[in-house]
């Protein structure tokens, strides 16, 4: 009973640690903001069109969805279907999911990139406190993210692909970052699935907004 309970110590240890409350802390609080902000917030039909956007993204298959993201990755430009290649795939793929589960609900759409916003909130301290090694700044560099009017506006239309693109944006960095500091202590086949998965997740940046094509330099 006493080893059960010495080897329990540790696991608990690590899922009660300090980071691991203030990430919660970061997503509940990110959720609950975005969540206040944007209750019973309508469709958006003056500039950014959200219907037009939802039936165009509907009409796509995910068979085209997966060819645009994956054989045309550089396809880029401004609109949304172009000789069955599609630019923005990946947003359209997050609006196809949000109509099959909601249909013309808006909250469906909102509540998706509410949670994506919140976890980018998560990397954004995440990547701070990596590069600063300072969790203060982290911890306020979050809420300013997060306050931010700009970021406010591109969440609240359903036409803006800000959210989700910005989430894959930091998180392909931040796995960047975190494997070539580190790479030494991986298994040789680790080092050939990490730089896969750094190189698809910054695929799904670039077909969510093409203004990604930044990262052509880290998955390249």
């Amino acid at each position: 009973m006493e080893t059960e309970q010495k080897d329990s110590i540790p696991w608990l240890r690590k899922l009660f640690s300090k980071e691991v409350i203030i990430i919660i802390f970061l997503f509940l609080t990110s959720f609950l903001y975005a969540l206040f902000l944007l209750q019973d917030l309508s469709f958006y039909m003056y500039g950014f069109d959200d219907f037009h956007l939802i039936y165009q993204s509907f009409n796509l298959s995910f068979m085209k969805i997966v060819t645009s993201i994956f054989l045309y990755p550089l396809q880029l430009y401004e609109g949304f279907v172009l000789t069955g290649i599609y630019q923005r795939a990946v947003h359209g793929l997050f609006i196809k999911i949000s109509y099959i589960l909601g249909g013309l609900d808006p909250s469906f759409y909102h509540m998706l990139r509410i949670i994506f916003f919140a976890l980018t909130g998560i990397l954004v301290y995440l990547f701070t406190k990596k590069m600063t090694k300072n969790e203060t700044v982290s911890i306020a560099s979050t809420f300013w993210y997060c306050s931010m009017p700009i970021i406010y506006d591109g969440l609240r239309h359903i036409g803006a692909a800000e959210p989700f693109s910005q989430f894959f944006l930091l998180l392909t960095l931040y796995l960047f970052v975190k494997f070539y500091n580190y790479q030494e202590k991986y298994t040789e086949k680790q080092k050939y699935i990490y730089p896969l998965i750094i190189f698809i997740l910054g695929l799904f940046a670039i077909k969510t907004r093409e203004t990604e094509i930044v990262l052509l330099p880290v998955i390249g």
